[in-house]
């Protein structure tokens, strides 16, 4: 069952990615409508009620409606072409000032924790999906996710295997007790020789760009997985969710994927690979 939900949602991906941008875009909103979903019954533990009614719109609106302003010609130019970072900050803005209102509704009894809640979870979902839209929208899509996508999976291969064989120094035991300094050394040297590989052969740019592009997507997959094992032992749950069998929810799946994307964006931006992006020489 495992390898079976596991195979279809990599085909899913796959499909999209490759014939269908907007399918692509379409299951990136689900997954993250998915995801506050999982965020809500993980505050509600605690005794926290976000705003999820107004989330679980605006985290797969906010993205689709800046995927469109990216890539639909005629939709932008009857609206006067306009900035798709701009309105996506301002749709942010928006999502703030419906949660922070909404939640007024429940009076003043825990309003700092429930509106702290509902804006860490547009931060931790929205902007990065709004990273990945940024790539999906680029001019060179498929490069940019395979190469980002495949560095994750090295660092955690790496981490794997040799945190089994060598693993002795933990981590930080409290937050997640299987997590090595050796395993995490591992990972960034697996990181690294992927980010080589495939900067020299995908993105066409000097091995000394691809050993960085590597180790940080390396240390902020790490980080990312930490930061949601964090989160559930906070609540006292083994899994975020169960959207997939064996693999747990949306956010067990997308950790990773999801703090390294604007990392990615912005490696790919000093590359010089992204248009009107920061360039460094």
């Amino acid at each position: 069952m495992r390898v079976a939900s596991a195979a279809v949602l990599i085909a899913l991906v796959a499909a999209t990615l490759m014939w269908w941008h907007w399918g692509f875009v379409l299951l990136v909103a689900a997954l993250l409508a998915v995801a506050v979903w999982e965020l809500r019954n993980a505050a509600a533990r605690k005794g926290v009620a976000d705003s999820w009614q107004i989330l679980i719109v605006a985290a797969p609106l906010i993205v689709i409606v800046a995927y469109a302003l990216s890539t639909a010609e005629p939709l932008t130019a009857r609206l006067g072409h306009p900035d798709p970072a701009g309105v996506s900050i301002l749709l942010l803005a928006a999502a703030v000032m419906a949660v922070l209102g909404w939640r007024l509704r429940r009076g003043v009894t825990g309003y700092l924790a429930d509106v702290a809640v509902s804006v860490f979870t547009l931060g931790y979902l929205v902007v990065p999906g709004l990273a990945v839209v940024w790539l999906v929208a680029s001019n060179r899509p498929v490069a940019f996710l395979v190469a980002y996508v495949a560095c994750i999976a090295a660092n955690d291969s790496g981490a794997y295997w040799f945190g089994s064989l060598l693993g002795r120094h933990k981590m930080i035991p409290a937050v997640s007790p299987a997590k090595t300094w050796e395993g995490f050394a591992g990972g960034v040297l697996l990181a690294a020789v992927a980010g080589v590989l495939l900067g020299i052969f995908l993105l066409h740019v000097s091995w000394l760009w691809g050993v960085a592009f590597g180790v940080v997507l390396a240390a902020g997959a790490t980080i990312g997985d930490l930061v949601e094992s964090a989160l559930k032992r906070d609540v006292g749950v083994k899994d975020m969710g169960r959207l997939m069998p064996g693999h747990g929810g949306a956010l067990d799946r997308l950790d990773s994927l999801l703090y390294c994307a604007p990392l990615a964006v912005i490696l790919y931006s000093l590359m010089g690979l992204l248009p009107g992006g920061l360039r460094m020489p």
